[in-house]
């Protein structure tokens, strides 16, 4: 009897381990599926203030605020927000590949880091509205025509 419920004990734990680590969205894939859905529109060339810096490192992702320069469709500059809303600057040496990374669907492909970090920029501002929905008729009874 006490190996069935350490045996049932036991399972339940890894059962529930599981499930947590599998069912848990990142706030990248949030805004993957949003911007799916919805579309985005083209992102301008310039610097955008309110973008969020997407942090994934071993299989853990962290979503900051930042800005972003974007120079020909791609991501030419990132900077980190701080809480007493000065920035930080990614330097260009601190990437596997220089800066220059494409914009698509509103999201930039990933920038690696030496450190193997995973850093994607998401233009939250770009996201298409929701689509507007047709406004049904009022429901009547036949007998008062």
């Amino acid at each position: 009897m006490k190996r069935f419920l350490l045996g049932a004990l036991l399972v339940f734990g890894l059962i529930s381990a599981t499930s947590n680590n599998t069912y848990a969205q990142t706030c990248l894939d949030a805004y993957k599926k949003v911007f799916k859905e919805r579309g985005a529109d083209l992102v301008a060339d310039g610097m955008h203030r309110s973008v969020i810096i997407a942090l994934e490192e071993e299989g853990e992702t962290v979503c900051l605020l930042g800005k972003a320069r974007v120079e020909g469709l791609k991501v030419t500059a990132v900077f980190i927000q701080f809480e007493d809303d000065s920035y930080e600057l990614f330097e260009g040496q601190d990437f596997k590949v220089p800066y220059g990374v494409n914009v698509k669907n509103g999201i930039s492909e990933p920038l690696e880091t030496k450190t193997n970090q995973k850093i994607s920029v998401i233009f939250k501002d770009s996201i298409k509205p929701k689509k507007k929905k047709y406004k049904q008729a009022p429901k009547i009874d036949p007998n008062s025509l």
